[in-house]
């Protein structure tokens, strides 16, 4: 068995000495071999992981590779939970999807029954970021009271904003968040303290949004050592790193300009992304342009593909853009991820862009494999990635582009956000979503998630 790196054993032996609680390890530093070094070392017998639906097969691959006495077990149905249990001195993995937690409490509370459990590992533990969602709730009201530890791990605990840390200290440090009185400050009174808070009216409704985080410094200090951050430039010095740039492309004249027609009177350089998502207009147009942008971004591919044995990956959010894709790069025998493949469908992806020569291109959807992959070995460095339909949020680019800056990656990443000639709306949105993706790897590098060091 491989020897841990050397920040990898320090930040084993930190957790078990409880000097952290969070691990917000940067995308690629190997956090699932940390979290099963731990649980070995720890002795546990019984641990709970909680992941993406995309990701729990890749769990059974890394158990299998690092302790191949523990058993495993991925209930697909209620009925399946508590069909193993530990044996003959073994531990046993329990891996259950987020999304199984958010349809009621029947999978918590059974699962809770086959508790105690030594640890509860939150993969991406930023699923658990909204305070009211019921998987969040679900997770730490019926799991977390039979759980001896928690260990919750993500590169991007705070996906947007200062915000997105209520639920974790709530739940997880809660004297962080106690006001002078010693009360729990509710989710507002956090946002009020920590953030920039904006009324606005959208399609006829005013809507509560949050543009921005402050008082970092007071926040950083009532998180006291709970947040453990390490960077890819401090652990893998020898990575290069990602550059992120823009890169034209030319659609039909007349597509062009049906398009820009159809924003109508918008003064698109007042246009937000960080709110844009909440205006049905804006958010239809940009799904109409990722569309009009796959084809000539596939002949972009093509062109790309004639002049070197490199393999491509692209990220789109929406499903017609991937299909659209898949149509033009049909030739490359394209690999897909989206939310319509299910995890053996998944891992028979990944499987044939990393080993199949003939699969020269990976096609994901940002919200489900932007997450909990690998996709690059010793043989396949893939350094090109294409962005045809943006996320709406700079760390989920920033993550899905991680699939393959990560550990293991020889040379430097190349992340082209595409933009629509002749759509002045692309070109604004692609140009600020490409400089704030710049800049959270920049603060990622430097000094971690501006309040998770």
């Amino acid at each position: 068995m491989l020897e841990l790196r050397p920040y990898q054993e320090g930040v084993v032996e930190a957790w078990i000495k409880g000097e952290c609680g969070y691990l917000a390890l940067d995308a690629g530093l190997g956090k699932s071999r940390i979290a099963i070094e731990i649980a070995i070392r720890t002795g546990a017998k019984n641990v709970l992981i909680i992941c993406p639906a995309s990701v729990k097969l890749a769990w059974i691959a890394e158990i299998q590779k690092w302790w191949r006495e523990a058993r495993y077990h991925a209930p697909q149905t209620l009925d399946q939970i508590g069909a193993f249990e530990a044996f003959r001195g073994r531990c046993l993995f329990t891996i259950v999807n987020y999304d199984k937690l958010s349809r009621g409490e029947d999978v918590a509370k059974k699962l809770a029954k086959t508790g105690p459990f030594s640890i509860m590992v939150l993969d991406e533990a930023h699923f658990t970021k909204n305070f009211d969602a019921k998987r969040t709730r679900n997770i730490f009201r019926h799991l977390a009271p039979v759980c001896e530890r928690i260990l919750p791990m993500s590169a991007t605990p705070m996906t947007r904003d200062a915000a997105d840390l209520y639920a974790p200290l709530r739940y997880m440090k809660p004297e962080a968040i106690a006001d002078r009185h010693g009360h729990l400050m509710t989710l507002h009174a956090f946002q009020d303290a920590f953030c920039h808070v904006e009324q606005r009216r959208f399609n006829g409704r005013t809507v509560r949004v949050v543009t921005g985080s402050r008082n970092l410094a007071e926040l950083r200090s009532r998180m006291g050592s709970f947040f453990m951050r390490l960077t890819k430039k401090e652990c893998l010095p020898e990575l290069p790193p990602m550059q992120f740039e823009i890169l034209p492309i030319g659609i039909d004249r007349d597509v062009a300009t049906a398009l820009a027609a159809a924003v109508g009177d918008i003064d698109v350089a007042k246009v937000d992304p960080e709110v844009a998502e909440f205006d049905a207009h804006i958010s239809r147009a940009m799904r109409e342009i990722g569309v009009a942008k796959a084809r000539p971004a596939a002949q972009w591919v093509k062109d790309f593909l004639e002049g070197t044995d490199e393999k491509v990956v692209l990220w789109a959010r929406h499903h017609d853009v991937i299909d659209a894709l898949a149509r033009e790069l049909a030739h490359a025998n394209p690999a897909i991820i989206d939310g319509r493949v299910d995890q053996r469908g998944r891992a028979a992806a990944v499987k044939s862009f990393l080993t199949d020569d003939a699969c020269r291109v990976f096609i994901g959807q940002i919200a489900s494999a932007g997450t909990g992959l690998t996709l690059l070995t010793d043989k396949v460095q893939p350094r090109t990635v294409l962005f045809v339909d943006s996320s709406w949020s700079p760390s989920e680019n920033y993550q899905a582009a991680s699939r393959v800056h990560r550990l293991g990656q020889r040379d430097g990443v190349i992340v082209y956000s595409l933009v629509a000639q002749g759509v002045p709306l692309d070109r604004h949105i692609q140009t600020v979503l490409t400089r704030k993706s710049l800049e959270f790897a920049e603060i990622m590098d430097r000094e971690g998630d501006a309040v998770c060091q």
